[in-house]
């Protein structure tokens, strides 16, 4: 699985996960913090293909390029997605400390 299609995959099998769990204890608010460590780190590796070279792009499927939904991360995107996952993880953690047992 590529870097992008992981730093898709995690946060949105993350979300699905805690809908289904119940929020208010401890234990679920570090699992919300190990799925944005997870999904940073993928961040950080599709950073590490972007920068570098050109945009990476991923059709999805294996249908041929015309009909296939097209995925395409360059570095501003990149950027722009580190920075909000950098603040979501932050905000979690204060959020996960600062709650009561």
């Amino acid at each position: 699985m590529t870097a992008l299609s992981l730093s898709l995959v995690v946060p949105w099998a993350a979300g699905l996960l805690l809908t289904l769990l119940d929020g208010r204890r401890r234990v679920i608010g570090w699992v919300a913090v190990a799925a944005l460590a997870v999904n940073l780190g993928a961040l950080v590796a599709l950073a590490a293909a972007v920068l570098p070279d050109d945009p990476v792009v991923v059709t999805t499927g294996d249908w041929p390029v015309g009909i296939g939904i097209t995925l395409r991360a360059d570095a501003l995107g990149v950027l722009f997605a580190l920075l909000s996952s950098l603040a979501l993880l932050a905000a979690t953690v204060v959020e996960v400390l600062g709650a009561e047992p």
